[in-house]
């Protein structure tokens, strides 16, 4: 792991971060004020770069990077204010592509590392290996990265460094075992000699290639067992926090030592010592001051092959011999590979099928994780994984590692091993893999006396979640689920009720607004039925009883008795109970009374931790409205430590990677010192000093501070760090007064509350049980609702219409402001009735029939 300095290394494991990257290619410099993304990863053959610019004022379009190297520099800010950054190995540009589309101008680098460059260096002729030659491992590796190995005269000169060797790499003579073909690159043949060693390769941030031989887990400790010298084991009964080397060789005892338990200790073993090695680098799930973890996933491979057999060319005539096998996985089924070439003695056969083994255990993946970035990590690195949450611990060296940076990001993912044995996929959980799905749904819950409410109702504030899933958490995608809707077939029956049927075609030709805009959603799901084979629009059994007393059946099916009528359906029934909570607009022009209800948006879960703000560092939660309203009031649980001075709490509009931008739309203020100092905290509501229209499905931020705080002076404000579960924004971190914001790792949500006054654009709704609506003077009336009965149609089977003009018509509103609906109880006609004083008769209010 490249070296950090301490507090950057101490920044990097806290609960937010102040980030920093920066790219420099032939003298330019550009940073986090003109980088938009980045994405990197390394293998220990290749390093991978995409880096996306912000290309607005046309600077990147006369300049030429084509092949040129260029620095990527990761970071934070630490504790102290002080800028810190570590670079990564050097890239080199091999395209750039300028991005022209509607208000978007991108640069985006596409960038390959010095592993990549060492593969494109190619052998001009054949090679065989001599039978006769002298040249060590070590010899041929050194000759190679440079240019005096005889095929690659001509290539780049790269100087290798020896960080460590194992007893193989300046002894072994390879011979004629190696053979360089024409066009094999040097990695291809790097690779190739370090097969036969416990050496593995790294490309590091000096530009050169660096030999060593890792930390490793190593196998379990064997009774009267030959070792060598950076053997590893584990004891019988592992301790989960070391890995102990050999660094005396020779044979085990008979008993088992007693492993030492402080890195650094050491136990004589009949005259093997064994020294205990702690982890490169640790990451823990809930454990303090612990780097934490977002996502991991536990592998255990089955080792193949497991069994290294290693003879001598027959023609040498020696008969030298050298077997090693895997105890885990050799023990469970033997799966042998076996190599022939020259030997010195049997004893190096061992050593080399030993290595073989150590080579083939290493890339057999252990895990994977995601993390908040380390910007130090490398492939090799032994790294230990704590996590709580599955009462596990994993050990194993990196063999792949991705970071992302940008837009809110600053995740890196770690593969334990070899990445053709990449567990990535199993940081998803397995039931959402296949694919991600937003269930565009409509609010509407239907629930029958005895049942639960279905699950077609997502964010709703009375929707009972299946198998107690929260509230708001939208269902993962399920491949039992229907293909076209992503909704359990099941459930598709139940969401396409008469009543939502009715009501889409009624609010289109009445010229009413849609519920939240889902009119085409509704519609595909409405089609969809129909292809499956069910009576297009027809409830189940949830919410519905009738003659025959079933569901939703296919078409033939016996079930409850219905007609279709003008392509929907129509049912003899009850419901108990009709939960709307998005209510339908009168269109513009129509008669308004102007009364107001309450609406908020929140994120109320109890809060488990703190985040602060204080002069130049603010902080914000993004969130978004589930309806328009007027917000008037915003509370935030918070408390102070010392004397803070004025705090503002406001609401600002988010730019397109949904950070705060912009000036306050709204603000108010109050005096931070006449805070609680009790760290429970107080619910604080702030009163904006003017009110501000939010709109539906729009992401706002609430930004705090308290510009004359300081860090001993300072407003916490409660949140929930990697486990904050509200769907409609995410927290926000500034460190210099706004200019710029920082995406929280992990899932952060602070605790708020976003209050006001919904403009009720319609006086007619339904809410509850009960059918609300206001009259002329602003009054707000209720009237309970118990039966629904057939749609109102006239004795063509259409609906009711107003004799004046043709155009169908469910309510209507008199000369005097009265409210009136059609006449149900007559046959022929159209009769007008007053709303209010009809009663113990079927009318048609909104888009049901309903007796009042």
């Amino acid at each position: 792991m490249r070296t950090l300095h301490a507090d950057h290394t101490l920044a990097q494991k806290g609960n937010s971060h102040d980030v920093l990257f920066k790219v420099v290619v032939q003298g330019d410099t550009y940073d986090r004020t003109r980088i938009i993304w980045g994405d990197e990863t390394e293998t220990p053959d290749s390093h991978l770069l995409t880096i996306v610019l912000d290309n607005s004022d046309k600077a990147l379009d006369s300049k030429a990077y084509k092949g040129r190297q260029c620095i990527l520099s990761l970071g934070e800010i630490d504790a102290n204010g002080v800028e810190r950054y570590s670079p990564l190995p050097p890239f080199y540009v091999m395209d750039t592509n300028l991005h022209s589309s509607e208000g978007l101008l991108l640069a985006t680098l596409t960038l390959v590392g010095e592993p990549n460059m060492f593969d494109m260096d190619k052998a001009n002729r054949y090679l065989n290996g001599d039978n006769d030659g002298q040249d060590t491992i070590k010899d041929l590796l050194t000759v190679i990265a440079g240019n005096g190995y005889i095929p690659y005269t001509h290539t780049t000169t790269w100087i290798p460094t020896f960080d460590s060797e194992d007893g193989l790499l300046d002894t072994l003579q390879p011979k004629g075992s190696v053979n360089v073909h024409l066009n094999d690159s040097k990695l291809n043949l790097t690779n190739r000699l370090l097969l036969f060693t416990k050496v593995t390769k790294r490309f590091e941030d000096d530009g050169g290639i660096h030999f060593f031989v890792p930390t490793i887990s190593g196998q379990t400790w064997v009774a009267g067992t030959a070792y060598v010298l950076l053997d590893y084991v584990q004891p019988t009964s592992p301790n989960n926090n070391f890995t102990y080397r050999c660094t005396t060789a020779g044979t085990s005892g008979g008993s088992e030592p007693t492993f030492p338990t402080t890195a650094g200790g050491t136990v004589n073993d009949n005259g093997v010592v064994w020294t205990a090695v702690a982890p490169d680098y640790e990451y823990a799930l809930d454990v303090p001051g612990e780097h934490p973890i977002l996502k991991k996933v536990n592998r255990k491979p089955f080792v193949v092959p497991n069994s290294v057999q290693v003879t001598s060319i027959s023609d040498d005539g020696d008969g030298f011999t050298g077997l090693r096998t895997d105890t885990d996985s050799g023990s469970i089924r033997l799966v042998r590979e076996f190599i022939e070439m020259t030997l010195a003695s049997s004893d190096q056969g061992d050593d080399i099928a030993g290595a073989k083994i150590e080579q083939y255990r290493l890339r057999n993946e252990v895990g994977s994780g995601e993390v908040p970035m380390n910007v130090g990590a490398e492939t090799g690195d032994w790294n230990k994984f704590t996590d709580k949450r599955q009462d596990d611990v994993r050990l194993g060296n990196i063999g792949y590692l991705q970071r992302q940076f940008g837009s809110g990001v600053w995740n890196m993912r770690i593969g334990l091993g070899d990445i053709r044995n990449a567990a990535f996929p199993g940081l998803i959980p397995p039931d959402v893999i296949r694919n991600y799905r937003v269930h565009d749904i409509p609010q509407v819950d239907f629930a029958s006396v005895t049942g639960e409410a279905s699950n077609i109702t997502e964010g709703g504030s009375d929707f009972v979640p299946p198998s107690g899933r929260a509230p708001g958490v939208r269902p993962p995608i399920d491949p039992r689920t229907d293909p076209e809707t992503g909704l359990f077939p099941d459930i598709i029956p139940t969401i396409t009720s008469g009543v939502i049927a009715q009501r889409l075609k009624q609010n289109q030709d009445l010229g009413f607004a849609t519920l939240n805009e889902h009119s085409v959603v509704i519609q595909r799901i409405i089609n969809r039925v129909q292809e499956l084979g069910y009576a297009q629009g027809g409830p189940s059994a949830v919410g519905f009883t009738g003659s025959g007393g079933g569901g939703v059946a296919p078409a033939g099916a016996a079930g409850p008795q219905r007609e279709i009528i003008d392509g929907f359906s129509v049912i003899e029934g009850t419901i108990s109970r009709l939960r709307v909570t998005n209510r339908l607009k009168i269109p513009q022009g129509a008669n308004k009374f102007g009364g107001t209800i309450v609406s908020r948006v929140s994120y109320t879960d109890t809060p488990t931790d703190i985040q602060q703000f204080r002069g130049t560092v603010w902080d914000a939660q993004t969130f978004t409205p589930l309806s328009t309203f007027t917000a008037s009031t915003i509370t935030l649980d918070i408390y102070r430590e010392g004397s803070p001075g004025t705090v503002t709490v406001s609401i600002r509009a988010t730019d397109g990677l949904n950070k705060p931008t912009g000036s306050d739309l709204a603000s108010g203020t109050f005096d931070g010192n006449g805070l609680t100092t009790d760290t429970g905290g107080e619910q604080k509501i702030t009163t904006l000093t003017s009110n501000v229209e939010l709109t539906q499905g729009t992401i706002y931020a609430i930004v705090a501070r308290a510009p004359t705080g300081s860090s001993g002076n300072r407003v916490l404000w409660h949140a929930n760090v990697f486990s904050g579960s509200y769907t409609g924004g995410a927290r926000y971190s500034s460190s210099d007064s706004g200019a710029s914001w920082t995406i929280a790792s992990g899932p952060q949500d602070h605790y708020f509350e976003v209050g006001g006054q919904e403009v009720a654009d319609a006086n007619l709704w339904i809410e509850g049980d009960d059918l609300h609506y206001f009259d002329e003077s602003g009054v707000e009336h209720a009237i309970p609702l118990d039966v629904i009965s057939k749609v109102f149609l006239d004795a063509k089977g259409d609906l009711i219409t107003a004799s004046a003009d043709n155009i169908p018509a469910i309510l209507t509103v008199g000369a005097n402001g009265e409210l009136l609906v059609p006449n149900s109880t007559i046959s022929t006609g159209l009769e007008w009735v007053s709303l209010v004083n009809f009663e113990n008769h079927p009318v048609l209010i909104g888009d049901e029939a309903v007796y009042v």
